[in-house]
């Protein structure tokens, strides 16, 4: 009697312990699989690719543009409608997950004029149940590309407030941005990430970003990990 009534106490002082958060990939997008027909490259129009579903994680997060002349499409050499300036030039191992090669890239150019000031990729996603949202990507650029990149988050999709700028993009070699992201999306259904460019001087101009995850918090009640030991010590 007395042992079952000291196996009662431990049960309950393991199902009393409080909630843990375990790190989950929320989303990530490697930017590999945008190889057009005759080998040619980049973000097809005809079939849209865009909004572009994540690689890989946890929820159903997708990827889309906007701004500028993002959206201007051209017929290139191999026949295909393409966004003119949205390429695929080459990409990085930097942060890859899964050991991906290093592929291809988002890769967005100035446009005419350099209109694609102020142009951006945006990220739905839900993040219900998540918290503690961490962005972290390698990306590069070229002289004439643009020199800083802004996140901001919004709830609506609509309303957006900046949280991080990122300076000296235009530079070679690809590094890699790490950033948190404002306690706000904590358990939003509808969360929304913009990437916005700015400060090209050229038209082909660029900045490439690749190897984009997204790594949350979810709280895992420390009582069904505990259940779950309790369940092996009657086996």
């Amino acid at each position: 009697m007395m042992r079952k009534l000291m196996m009662m106490v431990g049960v309950l002082a393991l199902l009393t312990v409080p909630a843990v958060a375990s790190a989950q990939l929320a989303a990530y997008w490697n930017f590999n699989s945008n190889d057009l027909p005759g080998g040619g490259f980049g973000y097809l129009a005809d079939p849209d690719v865009f909004p572009l579903a994540a690689d890989a994680g946890i929820g159903n997060a997708t990827l889309s543009v906007g701004g500028g002349i993002v959206l201007d499409t051209i017929v290139n050499a191999n026949g295909d409608l393409v966004y003119q300036w949205i390429l695929s030039f080459g990409g990085s191992t930097i942060n890859a997950l899964f050991d991906d090669e290093a592929g291809g890239s988002f890769s967005l150019q100035g446009g005419t004029d350099v209109a694609n000031n102020g142009a951006y990729l945006q990220i739905a996603l839900d993040m219900t149940g998540l918290s503690n949202l961490q962005i972290s990507y390698a990306t590069r650029g070229t002289a004439s590309g643009f020199s800083t990149q802004t996140w901001s988050w919004s709830t609506d999709g609509v309303d957006f407030t900046d949280f991080v700028v990122v300076e000296g993009t235009n530079v070679t070699s690809f590094f890699l941005v790490e950033s948190p992201v404002v306690s706000e999306l904590d358990n939003a259904s509808t969360a929304y990430l913009r990437l916005t460019f700015d400060g090209a001087t050229g038209s082909t101009g660029n900045n490439r970003v690749d190897n984009l995850v997204l790594v949350a918090e979810e709280a895992v009640s420390t009582e069904q990990h505990s259940l779950s030991q309790i369940k092996s010590l009657f086996q």
